[in-house]
């Protein structure tokens, strides 16, 4: 299963969520808040997003999980992969964050986009009481 996080800044309104089997998966990683804080830190901290397809309940074997972060390896084979850190700074300064990982548990793909955790965000969000 080929499966591509995007974080970009948009509305949470404007998300689209697939939840077929195993792109339960997909859903639990680009919602979940360490990996969202991660990307706003710009930080292609792997384990946030193998800890998130861990929690989702999905079916797969985490010896089997690849993770791309904006195009750099940096998880084969559920073990970590060296890469550059200065690369990957550079590269979270593009306006689009893709996160790509592949389980290997299947045929089914899905893409879902979401936003990240911004400073500004949790304020406008953490100001107001409903």
């Amino acid at each position: 299963t080929r499966e591509t996080v995007r974080s970009v800044e948009m509305p949470p309104a404007k998300t689209t969520i697939f939840m077929e089997n195993q792109n339960l998966s997909i859903f639990m990683a680009v919602c979940d808040g360490h990996v969202k804080t991660a990307v706003y830190g710009h930080d292609a901290n792997w384990g946030r997003v193998a800890a998130a397809l861990g929690r989702s309940g999905a079916r797969f074997n985490q010896e089997d999980v690849d993770i791309d972060i904006l195009g750099l390896p940096v998880c084969r084979a559920g073990l970590v992969v060296d890469f550059d850190e200065e690369e990957a700074l550079r590269r979270f300064e593009e306006p689009e964050v893709a996160i790509e990982v592949d389980l290997h548990a299947g045929e089914e793909s899905a893409t879902m986009w979401t936003c990240d955790f911004s400073h500004e965000y949790v304020t406008i969000n953490g100001d107001y009481r409903s």
